[in-house]
C-alpha cells in the first residue's frame, strides 16, 4: 500500500508542513522533542485536521482540502497505540480486546488465537488490568488496536516507560504483526535504538519539517539531539543448560553463548540483549580471556557516527551490531570482508523469556 501525504497544519503556535510518499511497513518517526512527530500521527487519525493539503492511504482518501474531503475519526479505519494503554479497568482482558474486534464486511487479516499467541497474552485473558505488568498492559493495548483490524496502526513512543528486558520482546512481537497483516506501521520514538531495529524506513523531523525519509543506515548518520544513541542486540535462543551459579548456556543457530539467568527454564526460547558498546573486536582469536563468550563474525558494513563507527558483523544468519571509536577502527585497520572476534562479557547480557 501507498502512502501519500502533503499538508500543513496549525496547531496553536505551531506550524508543520508534511509532504512525502512510503511504502508499506514499519515507517518510524524520530526527531527530538516539539519536532511535531504526534501532531503527524494526529492528522492520520482524524484527531487534527490539517490546514490544507492532503493525505491519501492506498486508494482511500483520508482528507482533501480541495475537494472538501475530511473522514471522520470513526470512518478512517485508522487504529493507535499510546504510551498510556488506556485499557479500561472494569473490564477483563479478553473484554478490553474484544472491544476493539468491529463486525466488518472482511474478516480480520490473521485470525484471534494468533494474534494472542505471537503477542504472548492467552494466559492474561480473565485478569483485570491492575494485574498485568506495564509490559504485558502493553501487549494486550497492542492486540485490541490490531483486533479493530485497521488499515493502518499508528503507534505514538509505546514503549517509552519500559526497560530494556522488557521492551525486546514486544519489539520482535510487532515485526512478526506487521509482516503477518500486511499493513502499514507507523511508529514515533526517541530512541535510536528502535528506530535501527525497528524500521524499513524512517522520517526524521525536526522544527514540523520532514528533514530526511531513508533507510535507518541513512538516518542514523544524522546527528539528532534529544536522542537516545545506544543501540541494541536483540539474539533469539534456547537454554540449553544452567550453572549452579544460574549461568546458561544458551544454542544461538551453531554457537554458543554464555549469560546469567534468573526465572527462565531450561529448553526456553529467550532473547539475549546486550549494547552495542559492551562487545570488545579482536582481529585474531584470543583464549586467554576472562570473558566467556567469544564469536567469530564477518564485517559486513560499517558507518560513523560522530566519535564512533557502528559494525555490524553477519554471524551465520544473524546480524550483531559493534560499537567502537573512531581510533580504534583505524588502529586495527578493518574492511568490510575481514573475520573479526566479538569478546562479550556474560554479565553484560541479559536473558528475557519471550
Amino acid at each position: 500500500m501507498e502512502i501519500k501525504f502533503n499538508f500543513i497544519v496549525k496547531n496553536g503556535i505551531f506550524i508543520g508542513e508534511y509532504k512525502g510518499k512510503l511504502s508499506n511497513g514499519i515507517t518510524t518517526i524520530i526527531g527530538p522533542s516539539g519536532c511535531g512527530k504526534t501532531t503527524f500521527l494526529r492528522c492520520f487519525s482524524g484527531d487534527l485536521t490539517p490546514f490544507n493539503g492532503d493525505i491519501k492511504l492506498g486508494e482511500k482518501i483520508l482528507f482533501s482540502k480541495t475537494n472538501r474531503i475530511d473522514v471522520p475519526i470513526n470512518k478512517r479505519n485508522v487504529s493507535t497505540v499510546y504510551q498510556n494503554h488506556l485499557l479500561f479497568p472494569h473490564m477483563k482482558v479478553k473484554n478490553n480486546i474484544e472491544y476493539g474486534y468491529k463486525i466488518k464486511n472482511r474478516p480480520l487479516r490473521i485470525n484471534t488465537s494468533e494474534i494472542l499467541h505471537i503477542l504472548k497474552i492467552e494466559h492474561l485473558l480473565n485478569k483485570f488490568p491492575h494485574q498485568l505488568s506495564g509490559g504485558e498492559a502493553q501487549r494486550v493495548g497492542l492486540a485490541r488496536a490490531i483486533f479493530s483490524n485497521p488499515d493502518i496502526l499508528l503507534m505514538d513512543e509505546p514503549f517509552t516507560s519500559l526497560d530494556y528486558d522488557t521492551k525486546g520482546p514486544i519489539l520482535l512481537y510487532l515485526k512478526q504483526l506487521q509482516k503477518k497483516l500486511n499493513i502499514p506501521f507507523f511508529f514515533v520514538t526517541h530512541s535510536l535504538e528502535e528506530m535501527y531495529y525497528m524500521s524499513d524506513q524512517v522520517i526524521l523531523m525536526n522544527k514540523g519539517q520532514i528533514i530526511s525519509v531513508g533507510n535507518p543506515d541513512t538516518i542514523i548518520l544524522n546527528k539528532i539531539d534529544g536522542i537516545s544513541n545506544k543501540i541494541s542486540n536483540y539474539i533469539h535462543g534456547e537454554i540449553l543448560s544452567i550453572s549452579d551459579e544460574k549461568i546458561a548456556q544458551i544454542k544461538i543457530g551453531n554457537i554458543e553463548l554464555f549469560a546469567p539467568v534468573k526465572l527462565a527454564q531450561v529448553g526456553s526460547n529467550i532473547l539475549v540483549h546486550f549494547f552495542a558498546n559492551d562487545v570488545i573486536i579482536s582481529t585474531s582469536n584470543m583464549s586467554n580471556v576472562s570473558a566467556r563468550n567469544l564469536i567469530k563474525g564477518e564485517l559486513i558494513a560499517y558507518r560513523y557516527i560522530d566519535t564512533s563507527c557502528l559494525l555490524t558483523l553477519l554471524v551465520q544468519d544473524i546480524e550483531i551490531y559493534v560499537e567502537i571509536t573512531k581510533f580504534s577502527m583505524e588502529k586495527l585497520s578493518i574492511t568490510i570482508g575481514n573475520d573479526l572476534y566479538m569478546i562479550i562479557k556474560s554479565s553484560s547480557c541479559n536473558v528475557v523469556e519471550y
